[in-house]
């Protein structure tokens, strides 16, 4: 939760407060996408961690259904975002907004992609028992987000901040994929 929040304080504090709904709208729009990962991982998990226990072949076909499930549901929607994004808040909100905001929105839309796939692998690693490893990851990824949020942040304004939050994103899909892939071979 303190990497989620974290960027809202140093845009608001390094930049301007006046700057934060710039950054604070798309995240907010596209925090939303999360909702249909998190629903079919609400459904998964049980599965997840009784066939890992007894069955790792059916495991496996779990795991990457769910990843070929999330992709083809959440890809559209980060696609049309993408492309559309300046004309979507110019029509939303404002030109003026859309101008300072679509690029932070595009970042974002793509990040959503890979945290709703994020989600088939912490879900996964923490049905099988290992509840360990994300949380040493994220206590390993808190003080290196926070420097590289602090640096980007100064040096690249809003766009620093976006890039620094899809870093994070980014690391987190491959290592606990990587971690995922790992443990269904054992």
């Amino acid at each position: 939760t303190i990497m989620v929040n974290m960027d809202r304080f140093f845009i608001a504090g390094l930049i301007s407060t006046a700057v934060v709904a710039y950054y604070t709208t798309p995240l907010e729009v596209l925090a939303r996408i999360s909702i249909i990962p998190a629903a079919i991982m609400s459904v998964m998990f049980p599965a997840f961690s009784a066939e890992f226990a007894k069955n790792r072949a059916r495991s496996r076909e779990l795991f990457f259904q769910s990843l070929k499930t999330i992709f083809c549901l959440v890809f559209p929607i980060v696609l049309v975002i993408i492309l559309f994004a300046e004309t979507g808040l110019s029509l939303w909100i404002n030109p003026e907004f859309a101008a300072k905001s679509y690029r932070i929105a595009q970042i974002m839309a793509f990040g959503a992609l890979l945290y709703g796939l994020n989600l088939i692998y912490y879900n996964f690693i923490q049905a099988t028992g290992r509840s360990d490893i994300p949380a040493k990851l994220h206590m390993i990824e808190l003080p290196l987000y926070l420097g590289l949020l602090w640096f980007l942040t100064i040096n690249f304004g809003l766009m620093g901040a976006a890039l620094t939050w899809l870093s994070r994103i980014i690391v987190d899909f491959f290592v606990l994929g990587f971690i995922s892939l790992k443990l269904l071979k054992n």
